[in-house]
């Protein structure tokens, strides 16, 4: 039971969060961000369980190593490949390769090793939050009042899920959920 409350708490506040009053309709962009999220929802229990059974620091190294070479004979297949010429250019490739990529997938299977795939699925509900608040500092948009709620469902969920049991609940019904 406090699992799905959590889970309704969350996709409440993701809704809140990016549909901005806007009618919902499946485009050929959702659809291709839905595609990604049922992927990267599979990817996270099959490295929950790899994780447990094999190195998850070496599970990390070599999805890196595969991701780059799949990257780049793609961009060598399918693009015209360019060097950046400026610095602001290549501090953006640098951060994104090191600190979105090679630090959050190299380490996210050494931290699933200690935890189950469910709440490694619910902390990925942190994502539309960190972005939302990160244009907040960066690009100077402003939470409205609807974000604001989503903000705070997606916290409330992630800490329902972290309470301990004797917390969430005072009788034993809800202890079996």
């Amino acid at each position: 039971m406090k699992q799905r409350n959590a889970e309704i708490l969350l996709i409440i506040g993701i809704a809140c969060l990016t549909l901005q009053g806007a009618v919902f309709h499946l485009a050929p962009g959702e659809i291709i961000c839905l595609t990604g999220s049922v992927f990267y929802a599979l990817w996270i229990c099959l490295t929950a369980r790899l994780a447990r059974q094999y190195d998850p620091l070496l599970l990390g190294i070599l999805q890196m190593g595969f991701l780059a070479v799949y990257s780049t004979a793609g961009m060598v297949l399918f693009e015209s490949p360019a060097v950046p010429a400026d610095t602001t250019t290549w501090g953006a490739i640098l951060a994104l390769v090191f600190i979105c990529s090679v630090f959050g997938f190299t380490f996210q299977p050494v931290a699933q090793k200690y935890t189950s795939a469910e709440k490694a699925g619910l902390f990925t509900a942190l994502n539309p939050l960190i972005a939302a608040v990160l244009g907040v500092i960066f690009l100077g948009e402003t939470f409205t009042p609807v974000q604001l709620a989503g903000a705070i469902c997606i916290l409330l969920g992630i800490i329902i899920v972290q309470l301990p049991e004797k917390y969430r609940c005072k009788t034993h019904s809800c202890q079996n959920g």
